[in-house]
């Protein structure tokens, strides 16, 4: 008498059946696709590969100056003094106009007077510090 309940039962490997490779003609392939190479209904598309940054490589470069043109500094410094001269106008004028409006001018002129007790010529200050002649 044999006693099956006593041995434990192996477990089956499933048996996976291959499917039949049919070959596919032409026709049966101009049917099932597109013109389109990524949209196919017989063969997927593959996706890009994932784009892999490389690391960052730093590289110190270090630069000596052996010449300089004699020319392309003259003009350099041309530019440099026309547009310092630019600059140099335009405030001179903000500032005398701000100081006009504030009442500099006519203060100085009056000051001046009072000290010379000049009454025949009354001194003016923008005789000497006209915009004009500052500019």
């Amino acid at each position: 008498m044999t006693n099956d309940s006593a041995k434990p039962k192996q477990a089956e490997k499933p048996t996976v059946k291959k499917p039949a490779t049919k070959s596919v003609t032409s026709d049966e392939y101009k049917r099932t696709t597109n013109e389109r190479p990524d949209s196919t209904s017989v063969i997927p598309a593959v996706p890009p590969a994932p784009v892999v940054e490389a690391p960052e490589v730093r590289r110190d470069a270090k630069l000596r100056l052996t010449h300089i043109e004699p020319w392309s500094v003259t003009r350099m410094a041309f530019i440099v003094s026309v547009a310092m001269m630019i600059v140099g106008v335009v405030a001179t004028v903000v500032f005398w106009v701000a100081l006009n409006i504030l009442g500099v001018w006519d203060q100085i002129s009056s000051s001046v007077t009072a000290v010379l007790s000049d009454t025949d010529d009354a001194f003016d200050i923008t005789d000497y510090l006209g915009l004009g002649r500052l500019v």
